[in-house]
């Protein structure tokens, strides 16, 4: 009986062992998996900057439409895209720094009254120091 305890025993260890090792591996793969998918979410919104359209992408990458894809790309756990460039503002954060409408803000860089750029996330605005005369009128 003594025999048969041992065998146990040794069958015991050797299965907790594999365990130890499948567990280790799936953790492994999980991680590797979390990597893929966020390289895949930076590399949807690096296509849609470079202007391919989201039903493109969706086509390419095989997912079911437009939407899909551009919500993959939005994902939670995606990689934050390049912080902005510093001294540039979103168009609806100048227009709030300047006590201003989104629209005053748009008519201003047609106009060439503000410089501006587009950036990952959309416009970026450089708010340089403006004349009073500029945030009085509308």
């Amino acid at each position: 009986m003594c025999e048969g305890h041992a065998e146990a025993a040794a069958d015991r260890e050797r299965v907790r062992d594999r365990l130890r090792a499948l567990i280790a591996e799936r953790k492994a793969l999980d991680r590797r998996r979390q990597e893929l998918t966020e390289e895949l979410h930076r590399t949807l919104r690096i296509a849609h900057d470079v202007g391919w359209s989201w039903s493109e992408i969706a086509a390419f990458a095989e997912y079911k439409n437009a939407a899909a894809a551009s919500n993959q790309a939005k994902a939670r756990d995606a990689v934050p895209r390049a912080p902005d460039r510093p001294g540039t503002y979103s168009v609806r954060e100048a227009a709030k720094r300047l006590g201003k409408s989104t629209q005053t803000i748009y008519t201003w860089i047609e106009s060439g009254l503000l410089e501006a750029e587009d950036g990952p996330r959309g416009k970026r605005v450089f708010l340089p120091d403006i004349p009073s005369s500029l945030i009085e009128s509308e």
